[in-house]
């Protein structure tokens, strides 16, 4: 059997009723996972993240599991590894994030990664005062 990560186990509890969003995001946040980049990340080019579309919306793909980092084998040769508190950070405006697991995929859309971002700025500039 497939060992799964602390952030699958939250997630597959939410889909069955047994967690609250929140668990999930406060989880994600203190994820270490790993962003596909189609190009390398110590290039000038920087990262290139690999995108998905859901609901119209880009979303940036992140990976928890070495099945889930796979599925982008062929998009990206390259790969880097943050926390999802970076990811959140970092991902630009309109994005969401793509969560790939061990088994499928979560999102998270646009509008709750702005939400986020915006919380997490905001502990940032409460603690530099």
């Amino acid at each position: 059997m497939q060992q799964i990560s602390e952030l699958e186990r939250v997630i597959g509890e939410l889909q069955s009723g047994r967690a609250e969003l929140g668990e999930v995001v406060n989880c994600f946040l203190g994820t270490t996972v790993v962003m596909p980049s189609v190009t390398d990340p110590e290039s000038p080019d920087g990262i290139r993240p690999v995108l998905f579309s859901s609901d119209d919306a880009p979303h940036v793909v992140v990976a928890v599991s070495e099945e889930g980092l796979n599925r982008t084998n062929e998009h990206a040769s390259y790969a880097l590894t943050v926390t999802g508190q970076n990811v959140a950070l970092g991902v630009a405006p309109g994005h969401g994030v793509l969560i790939n697991m061990t088994s499928g995929g979560f999102t998270l859309p646009p509008a709750l990664v702005e939400s986020i971002r915006n919380y997490l700025i905001d502990l940032q500039n409460g603690e530099q005062q």
